[in-house]
């Protein structure tokens, strides 16, 4: 860790400070190029110390990328409806958010995402057991006032 450090953090450090003479929002922007540096470093050591390479981590990756690819294009085609005046800003916000959502679930469905598996299982559980383990939960709530 502490090697990855040494090399991700002078470079990243570098561009910030020159950032800073910029301004706030360059400072800002300079993240979007530190942040995954800095990332991409760190999976390299892991990946050398685990004996994966790039392609396996690619594939490993591949249908979380198109749930997040979804996800993004649904918020950008919201944002730009907002931007042309489509719709208010407000109303735009939660529109733009259902479609995220909505487009998040599309795609976890149609690239059939391992994280698809485990909320069925979640909303599986809830359906069942919504009352008997409440009640049981409350029964073991002793009151604050009474006896000591």
């Amino acid at each position: 860790a502490l090697v990855s450090s040494l090399i991700s953090l002078p470079p990243s450090l570098a561009v910030i400070a020159a950032a800073s003479f910029f301004g706030v929002e360059a400072v800002a922007a300079s993240a979007m190029v530190t942040l995954p540096f800095q990332a991409f470093v760190a999976i390299a050591f892991i990946a050398r110390r685990l004996g994966f390479g790039a392609r396996e981590f690619g594939a490993a990756l591949r249908k979380s990328a198109v749930v997040a690819l979804c996800s993004g294009l649904a918020g950008a085609l919201g944002a730009l409806a907002i931007n042309q005046g489509l719709m208010g800003p407000l109303s735009g916000v939660f529109m733009t958010g259902g479609l995220a959502a909505a487009a998040w679930a599309a795609a976890l469905v149609a690239v059939d995402h391992p994280l698809l598996a485990a909320l069925k299982q979640v909303a599986a559980g809830l359906k069942t057991s919504s009352r008997p383990r409440v009640a049981r939960l409350l029964s073991f709530a002793k009151p604050l006032t009474g006896s000591r």
